[in-house]
């Protein structure tokens, strides 16, 4: 059994200083192509800017190294924004409880229908995706809260020149790091996403990893909403729309494999790396929304295909 969770949690050095060379050479390459991308103030931008989208990939990863996928994620960001937005005139350790409480409880509720219902993941978080959205423009009329700036630090505030989203999106990555390689929760996940039937055979309790692994997902869906409504002073039924999807390109990109038990924490957020500079490197070259779109769909199947490759033991 040793042996077999050392086989799920492995993700090979190899692999990892591949995707690391493609970051460094694609930071290279849209320096010389704008100059203004490696100005330090443009880097720390990128961090800010994209710090919802990397601490909601770390749930993402987690959910898909425990073999699963979780599509509510961009709804249950725009419940959570919504929440804290008609909350915005208490303190804001009751914003933040009831918030993250709210993420948490629908992650729970994937996991459940998961785990002891036998439903498929995919089916389950669309569903669930449709109807937090129908929620969202249910309970606003779809129209929007404006002037959410009662907690404004939390999105605008800087300690030195480093943001506080950027201070939490690091902090997150290296907590989560440590989680997923030093505990047994972690090795846990890894098993029951490489091989679900040998994880229960080898006496894991894989219902709970698996309720876990989505309402941790949740949770930080929660965290990241928390962040963008106080970035933006406004909370709005459709926001975080498409959010699932780059999500989980992050950790493509960054190694995981999509079948499961197979990639690394710092992998995704080597792919939050490249995913958001590729989006920055656009907008300075002035690329249409339609032409970034397109490529970025293509480094989705890109990605895809190198997991599977990996899968079959055939890179």
């Amino acid at each position: 059994m040793e042996l077999g969770i050392k086989r799920f949690f492995s993700f090979k050095s190899n692999d990892k200083l591949g995707i690391l060379i493609a970051l460094v050479v694609f930071f290279i390459v849209a320096s010389i192509l704008s100059p203004r991308f490696s100005n330090i103030q443009n880097l720390l931008n990128i961090l800010r800017q994209n710090a919802m989208l990397g601490i909601v990939a770390i749930g993402m990863s987690v959910v898909i190294l425990g073999g699963g996928v979780d599509l509510s994620v961009g709804a249950v960001v725009a419940l959570c924004g919504l929440i804290a937005g008609y909350l915005k005139d208490f303190p804001f350790i009751l914003i933040f409880s009831v918030v993250m409480s709210t993420g948490i409880i629908i992650g729970s509720i994937n996991g459940f229908l998961i785990a002891k219902r036998r439903l498929e993941p995919f089916i389950v978080t669309l569903s669930m995706q449709i109807v937090i959205r129908g929620v969202c423009l249910f309970i606003t009329g779809g129209g929007y809260i404006a002037r959410v700036n009662t907690f404004a630090w939390l999105g605008s505030g800087r300690v030195g020149l480093i943001s506080i989203p950027a201070i939490i999106l690091i902090c997150m990555y290296i907590v989560f790091h440590i989680i997923m390689t030093k505990t047994v929760f972690g090795r846990n996940i890894y098993a029951v996403g490489g091989n679900l039937n040998a994880a229960k055979l080898s006496g894991i309790k894989t219902d709970r990893i698996i309720v876990a692994r989505h309402a941790i997902c949740c949770g930080l869906c929660a965290l990241a909403a928390l962040i963008n409504v106080s970035r933006l002073s406004t909370a709005e039924p459709n926001a975080a729309f498409g959010l699932e999807s780059a999500a989980i390109a992050c950790a493509l990109v960054g190694g995981t494999s999509f079948l499961g038990g197979r990639g690394s924490i710092s992998g995704t957020f080597i792919g939050l790396l490249i995913f958001a500079m590729l989006s920055n490197i656009f907008n300075l070259l002035g690329l249409k929304a339609a032409e970034q779109e397109i490529i970025k769909g293509a480094i989705i199947i890109i990605a895809v295909l190198w997991s599977q490759r990996q899968k079959a033991g055939k890179v």
